[in-house]
């Protein structure tokens, strides 16, 4: 298996903290707890000899959650999907709301759908407490794929 590399750069970065901040603000209205959020990683692939580079240029906000999972809205993926055809999906993102950074059962399922349609997809999973301050952890985000049925993490560029 080919190394794969990721390289997030700021505007996808920015952009899921947004759509952290503005999810959280509803549920403030609504006194409601924090719940998961996710969506779509977009960019391109960059084959270098033994190595993958996935350059991820976009990151679209597809579906919120309870406080434990998150359900992606299949009408905004494919919304998403046609917006920014061109670049590839290399992927999803979500967050563990002081969970920690590490792929559940159900997101290890999710990663082997992802990665049945492109074998170079990644899991981003972000800790929105850290996002936003409420939380002592330093690492807000890990990159995360599957070699056969084991989870690794992925090397940020």
């Amino acid at each position: 298996m080919r190394e794969i590399e990721v390289k997030l750069y700021e505007t996808p970065e920015s952009e899921i903290f947004n759509y952290i901040y503005e999810e959280r603000k509803k549920d403030l209205e609504k006194r409601e707890p924090i719940k998961e959020i996710g969506g779509l990683l977009f960019g391109k692939i960059e084959e270098r000899g033994k190595k993958v580079c996935l350059h991820i240029y976009k990151a679209v906000y597809c579906g919120k959650g309870s406080s434990g999972e998150v359900e992606l809205n299949p009408e905004k993926m494919i919304e998403a999907i046609k917006r920014y055809s061109n670049f590839r999906v290399l992927g999803w993102w979500h967050t563990h709301p002081g969970y920690g950074l590490f792929l559940s059962e159900k997101d290890i399922r999710t990663q082997k759908s992802w990665q049945s349609l492109n074998p170079y997809a990644v899991a981003m999973v972000i800790d929105s407490l850290v996002v936003m301050g409420l939380s002592n952890q330093r690492e807000v985000y890990s990159f995360f794929r599957l070699d056969g049925d084991e989870v690794k993490e992925v090397n940020v560029v």
